[in-house]
Formats: structure tokens, sequence, C-alpha cells
């Protein structure tokens, strides 16, 4: 089914839980996604004609990351036999746009605790990957691996999610999006990266 400016509007209008659940959004921030459609449909209606249409058109195409927002949690200190072990978070998100001015069609986020003795990285300890949203009325995603470990002196996390385009019997793999990000002692995320 060919998608229009109307039909697009009309989607984002009506985005509920079930359609977030139906789009491989995760559970946790299923609501995040209803209320974000609205904010969504603000930002789709603000951009020209020219512009929706290559929206529309990068619903169907792989669009590029185009933005990254940091985030970096406080430490907590546990004494342990007369030491302090520091437990970091450090986090990152993504959006997937089709320009720099556009709204996200995807948004992603990765996530890693570890814990840290004077200036090593001992182990991790968890690790979280989610897909914030998913505007694309064409694609599902779903998680089809992750891992964590740490590598020269940092905490490290990486998830694939692959998407499919179509509903049913009728879809087609495109491919799979990446996210990696990686912690320091200080608890500073020092890499984070996002590919296809």
């Amino acid at each position: 089914t060919s998608m229009t400016i109307t039909k697009y509007e009309s989607y984002l209008k009506y985005y509920s839980n079930a359609t977030a659940k139906n789009a491989g959004v995760s559970a946790k921030y299923r609501k995040f996604a209803v209320a974000g459609a609205q904010k969504q449909l603000s930002a789709f209606f603000k951009l020209s004609t020219a512009q929706k249409k290559q929206y529309i058109k990068a619903l169907t195409t792989i669009c590029k990351v185009q933005d990254y927002s940091i985030n970096q949690d406080i430490s907590y200190e546990h004494a342990k036999n007369g030491t302090k072990i520091h437990t970091k978070t450090v986090k990152a998100t993504c959006d997937w746009k089709p320009g720099k001015y556009f709204p996200s069609i995807l948004k992603f986020r990765d996530t890693v605790t570890y814990r840290v003795k004077a200036k090593k990285v001992l182990r991790t300890t968890s690790s979280d990957n989610y897909v914030l949203s998913n505007y694309n009325p064409f694609v599902s995603l779903k998680k089809t691996g992750n891992k964590r470990h740490v590598s020269k002196n940092k905490a490290y996390t990486w998830a694939r999610w692959k998407y499919v385009l179509g509903v049913g019997k009728y879809v087609a793999h495109l491919g799979n999006i990446n996210f990696s990000i990686q912690g320091n002692y200080k608890g500073r995320l020092t890499n984070y990266h996002s590919w296809k």
C-alpha cells in the first residue's frame, strides 16, 4: 500500500500501544512512544510539502543516523573489604532520520552498568538495549542479539535489531541496525556507534 501525507498524519494521530507493540517498541517505552507520536505529528505538520514527501520516501528506504544524545549517570560507591567499588552507568540514544532537521523515524538506546575499582574496570553488571520509538508504519523491529563485556579497560555493550518491511507473510528483511557504546573507569562514554 502506498503511503500518502494524509495517511501518515492519520497513522500518527491514532498511534496506540498496540501500534507501538507491533512496531517492535520495547515494552517499557510504549507509553513514551504513544505520547511522542503527537509531538511527531506536530513536527511533521511543520515540514514543507517537499520535505513531507522526502520523509514519506524515507519510510521505505534506509535512512541514516543523524543525531546522538548522551547521558552519564552518577556513580555509587560500595565499601568492600576496605576498598571502594564504584558502580557506573553510561547510556546513549540514537535517532535515525532522513535529514538533520527532520523528526526521527526510529530511536534506540543502549545502556551499560559496570563496576570500577580505582582506575580499573572490573566487570559489567548489566546492559539494556531498547527501541524507544518507531514511527514507520511499514517496518517492524526485533532484537536479534546483544552482548556486554570488558575490553581494554572499557565496558562495552552492543545490540542488533532486525527490521522487516511489510506485515504478515509478505515481508522483506531490509537489514540490521547495530548500536554499540563504551564507558571508561570515570563513568564517561568514550565511544558510540550505530550502523546498518
